[in-house]
């Protein structure tokens, strides 16, 4: 009979010094040149276990078995965590002084650790005199009583001044009147929103926080604020449902109401425009006057660049983001951005650069990996170059680059290696646009493994699903998009090109998302054997820059244009956006 397994805890260093960083583990606290940071516990927990060993590499898998206690957690909960580290130390994952990332393996601590030494050491007596006799505290004179506990408040005071001295510009409270609770979860909410990486479950979980901060403090504006952008975020990106957006409206009015000077409550106005309204322009108008009053904030040019890419103003929109990583250069998610705004222009050397130190920065993250085999894929058409990419990523196997990988098995033209990969488990973790483009390319591949009753069952599926996403839905533009190809795989063909026509309509004024819808119009023409259709609205889009846009390479390998082919105008095509 084998012994139990013996259990593992966080190891228990109390005080320590982190090169230049006191660190307090009960009080879940760092604190540099009376700069205070408070850490999550499980944060400090992941802190302390790499401190315990310093310079030694910890396993994932120990980190994730100490700090979580067996609760089972994604590996992304630990990236998380490194990720809170890195940004309260200010470290620099391509040059770490303090945490460095051991691909496949763990982490390690850089930084010397050493124990802080909690008894003071006594003060010597002058040379020149004998030792003055001990003083009882009943002697001690009131006057210097009170100047020691004078001064004691005074530096507790500046301590805490320089601790909340910049989370204080967001939130228009002077330091000491903020209601603890609510600026607790307040923070949290931040920590969250500021993944590297768009997450839907962790935006959700910033606007809980944030909704807790305005129960506990309904006069707390930034906490309204940012639940509103919160709202916003997930309002234009996973759910466009009315009812959000009337939440995010409810929120902002708040903040407008309470602090309407803040910077993160013009953001909030800014985000509700241009997320929930479409309205650019009023967005834009906005962010001008804001810049005016806070011209080197990161995230309203963040913002900026974000309007100016929907206003096809695509070099001033690289540029602006590239700013506002200069100006906040912990944002890695700027990089991703910038990249794809240069993926659009199809500078794809420029776009690759960005990626690439996007990946070193975060290198746990799948996204800056997938659109590095995109990029690569689009310059090269090498399908080889673009697996590679993929291979380097910490977890190939991430469902976030399933859809990049399945891509590439029908470029192959290998489809039934491309369906065995379509497990339930990883499909249904996508979110709903990202399932349902790839439900697309499956009927596809179906098609062309000679399974015309197969695909004709995902496309039934699919239909059912994005008429009742398009009446709960009305503002997503890719639904009705995907349900017009549904369409016309089911040969509902005067439904399917109407219903093409309008998506790609009602998105004209965007000018980085809606030639998407377009490219959707294109393969909704090629299935309904509209070929003169599908050439023209292709050679339209090989000449406008738009996310994700499609390249020649794309059009050579991508079977759902294989209709095309022989066609001389399509062919004339593809030669002349070789040149």
């Amino acid at each position: 009979m084998s012994e139990p397994r013996e259990s593992k805890c966080v190891p228990r260093l109390g005080r320590f010094r982190l090169d230049g960083w006191a660190v307090h583990q009960d009080q879940g606290t760092l604190i540099s040149e009376g700069h205070l940071v408070r850490l999550e516990p499980r944060v400090m927990d992941v802190l302390v276990c790499l401190a315990a060993e310093p310079g030694a590499v910890v396993s994932k898998d120990d980190l994730l078995e100490v700090v979580w206690a067996g609760t089972f957690v994604e590996e992304g909960a630990l990236s998380q965590a490194i990720h809170s580290l890195r940004k309260a130390l200010g470290d620099d994952a391509k040059q770490p002084r303090f945490i460095q990332t051991i691909h496949k393996r763990g982490y390690r601590l850089v930084a010397s650790v050493v124990p802080e030494v909690t008894t003071p050491e006594p003060i010597a007596s002058p040379p020149a005199k004998e030792p003055a006799p001990p003083v009882l505290a009943a002697d001690v004179p009131l006057r210097s009583w009170r100047a020691g506990l004078l001064a004691g408040v005074a530096l507790l005071m500046a301590l805490l001044i320089l601790g909340l001295r910049e989370r204080t510009r967001t939130t228009s409270r002077p330091p000491l009147t903020l209601n603890p609770e609510a600026h607790s979860a307040y923070l949290r909410g931040l920590d969250l929103r500021n993944q590297p990486f768009y997450s839907p479950e962790s935006v959700e979980e910033a606007s809980r926080m944030f909704e807790r901060a305005t129960a506990v403090d309904p006069t707390f504006a930034a906490a309204w604020a940012e639940l509103s952008r919160a709202r916003c975020y997930l309002a234009f990106n996973t759910d466009r449902s009315p009812a959000r957006v009337a939440a995010a409206r409810e929120a902002m009015e708040r903040a407008v109401a309470i602090a309407p000077g803040l910077p993160s409550v013009w953001l909030a106005r800014v985000d509700f425009s241009y997320r929930c309204q479409g309205d650019f322009d009023g967005a834009l108008a906005l962010l001008e006057t804001a810049l005016r009053s806070f011209p080197d904030d990161p995230e309203l040019h963040t913002m900026n660049g974000f309007l100016l890419r929907r206003k096809a103003r695509f070099p001033e929109a690289a540029e602006e983001l590239r700013r506002a990583f200069t100006l906040d250069p912990k944002q890695v998610m700027l990089l991703f951005e910038a990249g794809e705004t240069y993926s659009a222009l199809r500078d794809y050397e420029e776009a690759e650069r960005c990626y690439h130190q996007a990946a070193v920065l975060a290198p746990d993250s799948p996204f800056s990996w997938e659109q590095r085999a995109r990029n690569e894929l689009a310059r090269s058409g090498d399908l080889a170059a673009a697996r590679a990419l993929l291979a380097q990523a910490p977890n190939p196997d991430a469902p976030e680059l399933l859809t990049m990988t399945v891509r590439l098995d029908l470029y192959a033209r290998d489809y039934r290696r491309a369906l065995s990969r379509l497990t339930p488990r990883k499909v249904n973790l996508l979110a709903p646009v990202a399932r349902l483009q790839l439900a697309t390319l499956t009927a596809v591949a179906r098609e062309r493994a000679g399974d015309h009753g197969g695909a004709l069952a995902i496309a039934e599926a699919d239909r059912a699903e994005l008429e009742e996403l398009v009446q709960s839905h009305p503002k997503e533009p890719l639904f009705p998009a995907l349900l017009a190809i549904a369409l016309a795989q089911l040969g509902r063909n005067a439904e399917a090109s109407a219903l093409a026509a309008k998506a790609a309509f009602d998105n004209r004024h965007d000018s980085f998302g809606g030639p998407n819808v377009v490219e959707y119009q294109a393969i909704t023409a090629s299935l309904l054997g509209r070929r003169g259709e599908a050439i023209g609205l292709l050679s339209h889009l090989l000449a406008t820059p738009y996310r994700w846009s499609i390249s020649v390479n794309d059009l050579r390998l991508d079977p759902v244009w294989d209709s095309l082919r022989g066609d001389p105008s399509f062919e004339k095509l593809l030669e002349q956006f070789s040149r």
